[in-house]
């Protein structure tokens, strides 16, 4: 599949899986209404370190931060397992309560600053043996950024599903009238044609008839609930329930999907004036259509977006996200510590100055040639 931002199919398993149980979670208890009908059931723990993790940050959330960025590495580090306990001419020792296995994928930060990975060979006792041993030292926290298990957990079937669905059988005066009502109150009937022969064991035919109707296998359904309202427990071949459950629910499916609501979206042209007039590169225009879009509503797009015609002292980005204080520089908050600059990011062939709106308590980066 596509792998957008580096992100592939086991990725998006863990993260929706994720993200599922927090929403379930809050959702629990509360009468508010759902997006979505039936309850998913996962099949492994989700966990975000374990697929592609960068670090994370709540940003401004609980206020500014120092540690809103990852300076180590732009590469995915994955969770934390221990620090080296050890080192010998072919294999580490780790300080860690977590199993390592054969295939693992581990990294960790260098002496020179640099992101060093490995892949585990196999694991004796504790001890870990790489194919080749990385340039690290003792003390130096580990990570695991390939969970060679929990991959192979994800290759398999990791969750399903399921809208709960009633259904009641009652008699009728052709046989038994078979009825299926799900949580959002969707109705299904499917008559059952048969001689009224009364059980010769009770209990067992009870218990039959539930094992039967709760057989929903791989339909979007599962019983929650199942009533007799017969005025005697009769015998019903098993082969006879069987087609009738499968026709029931062939037919709630039916009725669900003609009672999903239809969304039509409707497009009209507008020729609502733009607020501002002129426009240059800050608009991001880029090509023609945008232009004729713009024109359209009275705007006149005097520079394309700078991708198009990149110039010099260009103001790129305004953002509240500040480097220097990040670094400890910001003379708000440690007027010992003077700033040094310029700052300048290099990016590729490129030079992006950094200046700072104190005032405002911003960064401002545009583009500066190369001196």
């Amino acid at each position: 599949m596509p792998r957008g931002r580096l992100k592939d199919e086991n990725y998006v398993k863990n993260l929706t899986a994720y993200y599922r149980r927090q929403l379930d979670a809050l959702l629990e208890g509360r009468t508010a209404c759902r997006a979505s009908s039936g309850k998913t059931r996962f099949f492994f723990s989700p966990n975000p370190q374990k697929t592609f993790y960068r670090g994370a940050t709540d940003y401004f959330l609980t206020g500014r931060r120092t540690d809103m960025v990852s300076f180590d590495t732009p590469k995915s580090l994955g969770e934390p397992i221990g620090r080296v306990k050890a080192l010998s001419d072919n294999a580490l020792t780790v300080d860690s309560q977590v199993p390592i296995v054969n295939g693992d994928g581990l990294c960790g930060i260098g002496t020179a600053g640099d992101l060093i990975g490995f892949r585990v060979n196999r694991v004796e006792q504790g001890r870990l043996f790489p194919l080749k041993m990385p340039p690290i030292q003792p003390g130096t926290m580990l990570y695991r950024n390939q969970d060679t298990a929990f991959e192979k957990v994800l290759a398999g079937k990791t969750a399903e599903r399921k809208i709960a669905v009633r259904i009641t059988v009652s008699d009728h005066a052709e046989g038994l009238l078979c009825t299926a009502c799900d949580e959002d109150n969707n109705v299904a009937t499917c008559l059952m044609e048969t001689v009224k022969t009364p059980a010769n064991n009770v209990e067992r035919a009870r218990e039959v008839l539930r094992t039967q109707f709760s057989k929903l296998g791989d339909t979007d359904f599962e019983l929650s609930d199942f009533q007799l309202n017969m005025s005697d427990v009769w015998f019903v071949p098993v082969s006879q329930m069987a087609d009738t459950r499968r026709t029931l629910m062939r037919r709630l499916a039916e009725v669900r999907q003609s009672q999903f609501p239809k969304r039509t979206v409707v497009v009209r042209p507008t020729t609502h004036p733009f607020p501002q007039s002129v426009l240059d590169y800050r608009a991001n225009v880029l090509n023609n259509k945008a232009v004729a879009f713009y024109e359209r509503h009275g705007a006149q797009v005097v520079q394309r977006a700078f991708e198009a015609s990149p110039v010099d002292g260009a103001e790129l980005m305004r953002t509240k996200h500040c480097l220097r204080y990040s670094f400890g520089w910001c003379p708000k908050q440690k007027p010992q510590n003077p700033p040094r600059e310029p700052l300048v990011l290099q990016c590729g062939s490129a030079d992006l100055l950094l200046t700072f709106d104190c005032a405002r308590c911003e960064m401002i980066i545009t583009k500066r040639g190369r001196q």
